[in-house]
């Protein structure tokens, strides 16, 4: 018998999750780095102003109140996300984001000074949580932020950060259009490997024969009914895929001829022999047992594919009549 390439058993995670659920995932992270955020800074804050001996309470009502707002939007966006709709939950919290860039310092400070950096962070994040087009929306919206800002103080924008902005959005856009194109084609291929695999279990599962398969260290990597069936009759065992196949063989002859049978085709044999296992019931049964190797891409043997049919009848037919 030539030896088998043959496609395990896909061990497929949850990759295949919908481009809706990862960006709530995505939006969920950072809510709460949000929210820790605030805490960490409210704290920070408090342990600053109490340590200052001219400290006002209007200081300390006004960092109360921004700290519980950024709470309740925090919380009010979790609940749209899950609820409701997490395009318009990603994109409120996107633009609360860009005010609270905008009005988190000093108007100067915002147009041409330390401030400017944090409107990166809704750009970046546009192309994640919505599409990676969104990164250009928000990088205008912080340009018109800007202009405002500086037609309020009566500053020409920087024009250099607005350029940056573009930058950042094409940037953020190129990576998440590959992150988002690598997604599907591995949601493509995931797809093709179960498919496949659901195509050679219902050949198996079509066959009479007790037909299964193990890894190089003997755990089963598939079988069909009619093997799980066999080794429940003959050895009262309920198998499972990763689990040692020989564990589950209970007679300690019949486990040392699989043994062997096995380590000779994982060395690379093909060959075929027939085998007697010891039955808990009255009769053993008589079988033909196929091995061939799993070769991969590789060429490496990676396992060990098995066919087993029951010649019991066959042999037993074939017997001498005994003299009466």
């Amino acid at each position: 018998m030539r030896s088998l390439s043959v496609t395990p058993k896909p061990h497929i995670t949850s990759v295949n999750i919908s481009d809706i659920e990862r960006r709530r995932r995505i939006l969920y992270v950072l809510l709460a780095g949000t929210a820790l955020a605030a805490t960490a800074i409210l704290l920070i804050l408090l342990f600053l102003m109490r340590a200052t001996p001219n400290r006002s309470e209007q200081d300390l009502a006004s960092l109360y109140w921004a700290t519980a707002a950024v709470f309740v939007f925090t919380v009010g966006i979790y609940a749209l996300a899950r609820w409701l709709s997490v395009d318009a939950a990603s994109t409120v919290f996107l633009v609360l984001m860009t005010i609270g860039a905008a009005i988190a310092d000093d108007p100067i400070e915002v147009a041409h000074g330390r401030s400017l950096i944090t409107f990166a962070i809704p750009i970046l994040a546009a192309s994640v949580l919505l599409r990676p087009w969104a990164s250009f929306l928000f990088a205008g919206l912080s340009c018109v932020v800007l202009m405002v800002i500086g037609r309020q103080t009566g500053l020409l924008p920087n024009l250099l950060a607005l350029v940056v902005f573009f930058l950042l959005a094409l940037i953020s856009w190129i990576f998440a259009h590959n992150l988002r194109r690598s997604n599907e084609e591995l949601a493509d291929s995931n797809a093709q490997i179960q498919q496949q695999y659901s195509i050679l279990q219902g050949i198996i599962e079509s066959s009479d024969a007790s037909i299964y398969s193990v890894d190089r260290d003997y755990r089963y990597t598939s079988f069909n009914q009619a093997h799980a069936s066999s080794m429940a009759q003959i050895y009262g065992a309920t198998i499972a895929v990763r689990h040692n196949a020989l564990q589950y063989i209970t007679n300690e002859h019949d486990r040392a001829i699989a043994s062997t049978q096995l380590a000779r085709a994982l060395g690379g044999a093909s060959f075929t022999e027939e085998t007697m296992s010891a039955s808990h019931s009255a009769e053993p049964r008589t079988f033909e047992v196929a091995h061939s190797p799993i070769i991969d891409a590789n060429d490496a043997i990676i396992g060990v594919a098995v066919v087993a049919r029951d010649v019991t009848a066959t042999v037993c037919g074939k017997a001498p009549a005994r003299d009466e």
